[in-house]
């Protein structure tokens, strides 16, 4: 019987906190154009790394491919 395979903390914090940094700084750059407050700012640098974080964790590899693949333009 294989080993079931446990939730790993020090994977967890690096996809995570990656995911984080990359979501907030891309969200937060594609809305400087917008006239928003710096709570507004705080908020979407905060939401859009919530949510990349989360898929980067989920997903790894091919959330961060996936990623390359949609800012390769850029």
């Amino acid at each position: 019987m294989p080993a079931q395979k446990g939730f790993d903390t020090i994977t967890f914090i690096a996809r995570f906190g990656f995911g984080f940094l990359f979501g907030g700084i891309v969200t937060v750059l594609l809305t400087l154009g917008a006239d928003l407050t710096i709570a507004s700012i705080i908020g979407v640098f905060i939401l859009g790394g919530v949510i990349c974080g989360l898929l980067t964790w989920r997903y790894g590899d091919r959330a961060l491919a996936f990623f390359a693949d949609l800012f390769s333009w850029w």
